[in-house]
């Protein structure tokens, strides 16, 4: 005979004492009782359903509706629909090469979260060049940067800037080829020039910016002349004549467009 042990049917007592086992089953009118000798190692299993262990796939969705605490295999492909209300704490090697809805990429090269869609905010790993991007401004603000930030190419900044400390430009020195000086505006704002005694020297502007100024300070020296040309817009009546005498004259050229230069002078500083 066999009975099926059934917790909503079935009932089971175990009486210490005697070393008796009862099993009822209420629904079939059964009622068994068996006592066991006394053993020193008593085995109780209380088997269940059971399958084969599953693994996760490697290609294929993720989706995570709730916390996800902990990863220690490998996930390589896929996309992540849902969201991480929990922490990730992965034992092994995680490369996101899908997408992911928060819009986060975890590069597995570098440890690091970078922005795939800027729809959410994001910190870097890296405590050397950190970055946080606001999710209301949709801006960049440094998290944490303790030493000097040097970059190439140019930036272009939309809005007021406010900087503590000082701010200053590269000086170039510029050079007479053929009786003529030519200023490129787009290398810098600061230059200076020797004039050459006896000489007239041309002083040509090129690559004009709009809303920029720069400064070119004069070396002069005997009866040394110099000439622009009809880009250059200089006061009525008072065009630049450098000083006769061996001294430093000041430059100041103002542009507000792409094709003119407006300069005023500032003569004989001792």
């Amino acid at each position: 005979m066999s009975i099926n042990i059934n917790p909503d049917t079935t009932s089971v007592s175990i009486t210490a004492a005697s070393n008796t086992i009862t099993v009822v089953d209420t629904a079939n009118n059964v009622n068994v009782s068996t006592s066991q000798p006394i053993t020193s190692v008593v085995t109780v299993a209380i088997p269940g359903p059971q399958g084969a262990a599953g693994t996760i796939p490697s290609t294929g969705s993720f989706v995570v509706t709730s916390s996800f605490n902990s990863f220690t295999g490998s996930y390589n492909t896929g996309s992540f629909s849902g969201s991480f209300t929990g922490t990730l704490t992965g034992t092994s090697s995680i490369a996101l090469t899908a997408s992911f809805a928060q819009g986060y990429v975890l590069n597995s090269s570098t440890s690091s979260f970078v922005t795939n869609t800027q729809t959410g905010s994001f910190l870097t790993n890296s405590q050397t060049s950190s970055f946080v991007l606001n999710s209301n401004t949709s801006s960049f603000v440094t998290n944490t940067q303790t030493g000097s930030f040097a970059g190439t190419g140019s930036v272009v900044f939309t809005g007021n800037q406010v900087i503590t400390g000082s701010a200053r430009g590269n000086t170039t020195p510029l050079t007479i080829s053929s009786n003529t000086a030519s200023v490129d505006l787009s290398t810098g704002n600061f230059f200076t020039l020797q004039l050459v005694s006896g000489s007239n020297t041309y002083i040509n502007p090129s690559n004009i910016l709009p809303g920029q100024t720069s400064i070119v300070t004069i070396s002069t020296t005997g009866s040394a002349t110099v000439s622009f040309p009809s880009s250059v817009k200089q006061p009525s009546g008072s065009a630049y004549v450098p000083t006769t005498t061996t001294g430093i004259d000041i430059l100041t050229l103002a542009s507000m467009d792409s094709n003119t230069v407006y300069v005023v002078a500032v003569k004989n500083l001792i």
